[in-house]
């Protein structure tokens, strides 16, 4: 499951493709039709079937349970900031993650703190990775 831009969709559509050739059975998700079809186009060049659905967050799958949903959301509205998508798609990822072994990762900016949205729905929230420019959240269901 996951939510960016077409150049994020593309690289997730990479790591899916690496991902399926371990056996796992990977979704994609995107409110970008942009996206969807270069992730689609990304996966058929590496001869990967899964699924590359059109969604609002995790909309089309909310019925589905995930062992792992990663992101990396937009924040930027204009020259303003704007954090409604990302408590969105934070709270629609504790709905469809595992309950007690489900993983969200997040990516963002450095500077960015979204670790108190986390912590409201989330059981663990750390630093998985940092360096000078971004981060990644990594929150335990």
């Amino acid at each position: 499951m996951c939510r960016g831009s077409a150049c994020w969709t593309c690289a997730a559509a990479w790591a899916c493709a690496a991902c399926w050739r371990r056996g796992a059975d990977v979704t994609l998700c995107d409110d970008s039709l942009v996206a969807v079809h270069a992730a689609r186009r990304t996966l058929e060049l590496n001869s990967v079937t899964n699924k590359v659905l059109a969604s609002d967050c995790a909309e089309a799958v909310r019925d589905v349970r995930f062992n792992v949903a990663a992101t990396n959301p937009p924040f930027r509205q204009g020259l303003g900031v704007e954090f409604d998508v990302v408590q969105q798609f934070v709270r629609t990822a504790a709905r469809v993650l595992v309950e007690g072994s489900g993983r969200l990762y997040l990516v963002a900016n450095r500077f960015i703190r979204h670790e108190r949205v986390m912590s409201n729905l989330f059981s663990q929230v750390k630093t998985a990775y940092e360096d000078k420019r971004f981060r990644v959240l990594e929150a335990a269901r």
